[in-house]
């Protein structure tokens, strides 16, 4: 029994271990079919798809690849003999492996060796019957497999020699994945691209390149089918700049050698990549959009658009400067609104040539034409300057803009050479492409001319620099489709036809050089680098003496109740108002004070007179025969008359005549008389005067002054030497000669009240002010004795013993 236990175990272990053989060896035979496989695809099948497929091959590559393939032969060969000679036995592991094989036609002898070495892996003591007729069976595999590789190995050198053919001719073979998928077109077969770096260039991710610099953008050809890999630019393909949007710029070019060849088509070329260099110039800027075109024949082709960019300069690139006159010494100045320059005239009043005002501008890397304009405007004190029609351009009193030859436009612009500044015999109005040349653009213009004669006055001007900084219009279905774009400098000269522009232009050029809602790129203009202005202040002063207009209201009078001091009109009294009173006591003196100035009329001279007349009361057959009507050249408001005018010398006035009176003129145009106590203000002629009124009698006078100029002073004369003279008469006489009052002559009246003696009024000795006034006095009295009773020591000391008791 112990025996057969034994037994049983062992048979049992037997099966377990053939079972574990039988997985093992299945799973050897399974390992070598996948690993013969592996290498049948990676050895045989690319070398026959490749060489038919890739244009881009070089003959040493076909030469290599065709080399190992052919060495596979051999290889099987001696992998048959030694199957043959290993006398092994292979099982149903071998036969499942050579079923299991792929009857591929391009798959590789390499697999029939895997096999066999499969089979000499098998277990041979489970299979003792089988090993002869197994290892025939992977002897004729082999074979067969062999003469499959034969015919791969001719179809892979009749596609090479296609591709080679092709190539030579200008054709592209695309790769067997493309055509196996119906992908027989340069587009359809590769996804191209151009990249600046790791970004992708397109027209809404523009290439941003830095004037005088280079970037170099390349092409990317991606498989649109299979695993998508990167692939070489295929052979045959040539690549051609093409007009976009924009034109073609002469610095994008196809390069080699480093840049020693350049072109812009490499069709019939060789060497050439399809890269894309960008080198902007020192006078290239802003944006373009060209097309990059990728040819496979005439009509396949892929279009790639490319959008570049020239970076702009910083702020401050532009500088403007404007100078007294252009030679640099050291009397050269900068001209602004607060230095200014002055302009004068000779004693004559004319002026001559001045020395042309010299404006200069630079920029210093940001290119365009540089255009100068000047609008002008005269400061004036009567609110004169707020009208637009008083702004000028690039003019003002005579003075223009112009360029160097002043027939050649109002600038001169220099000029681009492009090389390298020489040494010596550079040009002066030249800017270079290389050398020491540190600018870009430069312009230059002169205010030159002869101011006008009697044009006086004070000009601000503003002096602008524009470029022609291109101005893209806004495009939508409210603007017209043939609508142009401008440029910055195109734009401000159609303001400055427009009066109301003109005058915005001037008060607020910041606000209104460029308008935001016609062009898309306005907030890219930028004061500083597209455009600048600096403000100047001319003076034209004449030396010539002006002659000054005499207006109605020129002369005027005025008379003062008295003087304070003697310091002038500058500390007088109110001046009295025609018609009014005075009062003065009988005996005392009245000195009024008299003035009379005129603004313009320099030349001639101021006279002072006075008429004066005393009330009387009227008669009773002149008031009957005035019939009760009141005469108001005669009657007074106190129902007085005012008959006899006489010289107030008679009526107790001393008043100075002729020479004694204060009189001043100026010189022809000037204003040289200030009053006194005001210096700053000043007349062209001024007569003052201060009388003396001292009346005997009591009574009421009226009194009426003149202030006459030469022609009325003579009129004034001839009526005043006659005894019925009146105010009246005096003012026929003056309008009979077409005398103007306040021109010619003024007058003013006024009337002076000399009440009777002054006495207190007669009480008598019971009046109850007597009585009052006595009363007051004593009671006053009383307290003073109490007051100072109270305070001696010895009425205290009685008043406090009284208190005592």
């Amino acid at each position: 029994m112990r025996n057969l236990h034994c037994g049983g175990h062992f048979l049992r272990c037997l099966r377990s271990i053939c079972s574990k053989t039988a997985c093992a060896r299945r799973a050897i035979v399974a390992l070598f079919v996948v690993v013969a496989t592996i290498l049948a695809t990676f050895m045989i099948m690319p070398s026959a798809s490749m060489g038919a497929s890739s244009q881009n091959e070089s003959n040493q590559e076909q030469t290599q690849s065709q080399t190992k393939s052919e060495n596979v032969e051999p290889k099987t060969a001696r992998d048959v003999n030694a199957v043959k000679s290993a006398g092994t036995v292979v099982k149903d592991g071998a036969k499942e492996s050579n079923t299991a094989e792929p009857k591929n036609p391009q798959t590789s002898s390499k697999q029939g060796v895997s096999n066999v070495g499969s089979a000499q892996n098998v277990d041979s003591t489970k299979q003792p019957n089988n090993d002869v007729d197994v290892a025939k069976d992977v002897t004729k595999d082999i074979a067969k497999d062999a003469k499959k590789s034969d015919a791969a190995r001719i179809l892979q050198r009749k596609r090479r020699a296609l591709v080679s053919t092709r190539a030579a001719t200008g054709k592209v073979e695309f790769p067997q994945e493309c055509i196996d998928k119906g992908k027989n077109t340069l587009p359809s077969c590769y996804k191209i691209d151009y990249y600046n770096g790791a970004n992708v260039v397109k027209s809404s991710n523009p290439v941003e390149v830095q004037r005088g610099s280079s970037i170099t953008i390349t092409p990317e050809f991606k498989f649109r089918v299979g695993k998508k890999q990167k692939t070489n630019v295929p052979e045959g393909v040539w690549f051609k700049l093409e007009d976009g949007e924009d034109p073609v710029p002469s610095w994008a070019n196809f390069e080699k050698d480093n840049g020693a060849t350049k072109v812009q088509n490499t069709e019939n070329q060789k060497g050439f990549d399809g890269s894309v260099t960008l080198r902007p110039g020192k006078w290239n800027r802003g944006s373009y959009t060209f097309k990059i075109g990728i040819y496979h024949t005439a009509t396949d082709k892929k279009i790639v658009y490319i959008s570049v960019k020239i970076a702009r300069s910083d702020s401050d690139d532009l500088t403007l400067n404007v100078y007294n006159h252009e030679d640099s010494d050291s009397t050269r100045s900068e001209i602004d609104d607060k230095t200014g320059i002055t302009f004068e005239s000779g004693e004559d009043g004319k002026y001559s040539e001045i020395t042309p005002i010299f404006i200069d501008s630079q920029s210093k890397k940001e290119p365009g034409f540089i255009y100068h304009h000047m609008i002008c405007h005269k400061d004036g004190s009567d609110g004169s300057g707020d009208s637009n029609e008083n702004y000028t351009v690039d003019k003002v009193n005579g003075l223009s803009l112009s360029a160097k030859n002043s027939n050649s436009g109002i600038q001169t612009q220099f000029k681009h050479v492009e090389n390298n500044k020489p040494s010596t015999g550079a040009d002066a109005y030249a800017v270079y492409e290389k050398g020491d040349d540190s600018i870009t653009e430069r312009s230059q213009s002169w205010i030159t001319g002869k101011p006008q004669a009697q044009s006086d006055g004070t000009f601000e001007c503003k002096v602008f620099a524009v470029k022609d900084t291109k101005l893209i219009h806004i495009r939508n279905r409210h603007v017209p489709k043939d609508v142009k774009d401008s440029s910055v400098s195109d734009e401000f000269s159609s303001k400055i036809k427009d009066k109301k522009s003109i005058a915005q232009l001037f008060v607020n050029p910041e606000s209104n050089m460029v308008d935001s809602s016609l062009w898309t790129n306005s907030n890219d203009i930028t004061k500083t680098i597209d455009w600048d202005y600096k403000t100047i202040k001319i003076v034209f002063k004449s030396k010539k003496k002006k002659q000054l207009e005499v207006k109605d209201g020129d002369l005027k009078l005025n008379v003062y109740p008295f003087k304070s001091n003697d310091a002038g009109s500058g500390s007088a009294s109110s001046a009295l108002a025609d018609g009014d009173t005075v009062s003065v006591m009988k005996g005392m003196e009245l000195k009024p004070f008299i003035e009379a100035t005129s603004y313009a009329d320099s030349q001639k001279e101021i006279n002072l007179k006075i008429l004066c007349s005393k009330g009387e009361k009227p008669k009773e057959s002149d008031a009957s025969a005035a019939g009760g009507a009141s005469n108001a050249s005669k009657t007074g408001d106190a129902g007085l008359e005012y008959t006899k005018w006489v010289d107030p010398s008679k009526l107790g006035f001393n008043f100075p005549d002729g020479e004694a009176q204060t009189k001043c003129t100026s010189s022809e145009g000037e204003q040289g008389c200030p009053l006194d106590g005001a210096a700053a203000t000043k007349f062209a002629a001024r007569t003052y005067a201060s009388a003396m009124f001292k009346s005997t009698e009591a009574g009421d006078y009226k009194c009426v002054v003149y202030a006459l100029k030469p022609d009325a002073l003579t009129k004034f004369n001839d009526e005043a030497t006659k005894t019925d003279v009146t105010p009246e008469k005096i003012s026929t006489s003056f309008k009979g000669a077409n005398l103007t009052a306040n021109k010619d002559f003024a007058q003013l009246a006024f009337k002076i009240h000399v009440p009777e003696d002054f006495t207190l009024p007669h009480t008598g000795g019971q009046n109850w002010n007597l009585q009052l006034g006595a009363i007051a006095a004593v009671m006053v009295s009383v307290l003073a004795a109490g007051f100072v009773a109270s305070q001696s020591e010895a009425c205290r000391k009685l008043l406090y013993e009284r208190r005592r008791c």
